[in-house]
This record gives structure tokens, C-alpha cells and sequence, in this order.
């Protein structure tokens, strides 16, 4: 009788958990044709289409392995913080992703440190890191660890030689924002961020 017990109690969870995916992920939210179910990211990325973090493309794709500008990030960012940004396109010719840039000033960044060339180029891991980590302890009652015991783990921890960087990226491992590659246990702090990777570390910064 006990096992008997146990046995529906395990499928009611398993059903449970199903229910709950299924609430999440439906045919009808699903509209990116290269984004599929078995996709390590998956919910994330819908959870963050949900949240209005990320967008499609007209012909109906994700590209969530494509790499995510600087200005692309910074509005990602800056829809997560504000949640009802109203934007409104710049008049003066500047880039179009300055209006959140300037949204941001003295809450996750500098806004000196963004010109036109550097909004265009690809962002690292690590750039985004120190925008991470500024928006978590912006949004959650933590406060910041300066111990830099996590980011000494990682295979080519040598390879973070800014301290700043190296300060962001310890914190956001510790805030379980962010993770290195599992198959060779290095961060890759100067590859470029994916799609899919910033809608995962947004949604999980979003908690």
C-alpha cells in the first residue's frame, strides 16, 4: 500500500511538472521557427518575448546563437529595469539606442563610455557581466562580494585580467546569473554574447 502511495504521488508531480511546462510553452507562444522545444533555452527566451526583453525577426526566426550588440543589450536591460519604458527615437541623429543608454545613467552604467561604434560592436560576456551585476544589486537587497572566490574556477580565469570585470563576473556566478562552458569549464570572457544568453541571464536577473 505504501508503494502503491508513493508511485501516485511521483506521477502527480511528473503530471504537475508537465501542467506547469505546458503553461509556459504552448503551440500558441511558440512563433520562432528556429527555436525548438529541445533548445537549452527555451523557456527563457519565450519568458523574456513574454516580458517584451526580446523580439523576433519579420520572417519569423529567434537567431538565439546570433551574437547581441552593445545597444541591443543596453535596451534589453533597460525594458528588464523599467518594465513600461516608453522609448522614443532620438531626433539629433545619435543612435537609436541611446534613449536607453541615457535611461540607464547612473543606475547599471556610464553613459560616456557609449559612442555610436561602440553601440554597434558585439558585446562580451564579460562587458555584460558588469551590466548584470550592476542591475542586480540595483533590483535585489544583496550586496556585493569582494572576495573573487568563483571567478579563480574557472579554467581561463587568467584570461579576466580587468579587476572590474573580474569583480562582475565573481558575482554574477555567485547571484547564479551566469555560468561558464560546461565542457571545459572556461568563462570566454571576451566571446561574444548570444541571443539565447541574454534572454536566460535577463529572465534569471528578472527574479
Amino acid at each position: 500500500m505504501k508503494n502503491k502511495i508513493m508511485i501516485l504521488v511521483f506521477v502527480l508531480t511528473i503530471a504537475m511538472s508537465t501542467v506547469v511546462f505546458a503553461k509556459v510553452i504552448t503551440p500558441e507562444v511558440i512563433s520562432f521557427s528556429d527555436v525548438p522545444l529541445t533548445h537549452w533555452a527555451v523557456e527563457h527566451i519565450y519568458e523574456a518575448q513574454s516580458k517584451g526583453i526580446v523580439n523576433g525577426y519579420p520572417d519569423g526566426t529567434f537567431a538565439p546563437e546570433a551574437n547581441v550588440a552593445v545597444g541591443e543589450f543596453i535596451k534589453m536591460v533597460a525594458v528588464t529595469y523599467y518594465k513600461d519604458y516608453k522609448y522614443t527615437a532620438p531626433t539629433d541623429g545619435s543612435h537609436w539606442a541611446m534613449p536607453y543608454v541615457n535611461s540607464l545613467h547612473r543606475v547599471v552604467l556610464n553613459k560616456d563610455n557609449y559612442d555610436y561604434e561602440t553601440l554597434e560592436r558585439t558585446i562580451t560576456r564579460a562587458e555584460a557581466s558588469r551590466i548584470l551585476c550592476m542591475l542586480y544589486l540595483t533590483t535585489h537587497n544583496v550586496e556585493l562580494d569582494t572576495t573573487y572566490s568563483l571567478v579563480g574556477s574557472f579554467a581561463d580565469e587568467a584570461s579576466i585580467t580587468d579587476m572590474t570585470d573580474r569583480l562582475a563576473v565573481d558575482n554574477c556566478v555567485r547571484f547564479g546569473l551566469i555560468n561558464g562552458h560546461a565542457e571545459d569549464n572556461t568563462f570566454r570572457p571576451l566571446e561574444g554574447l548570444t541571443r539565447c544568453q541574454a534572454a536566460k541571464i535577463l529572465c534569471l536577473a528578472d527574479k
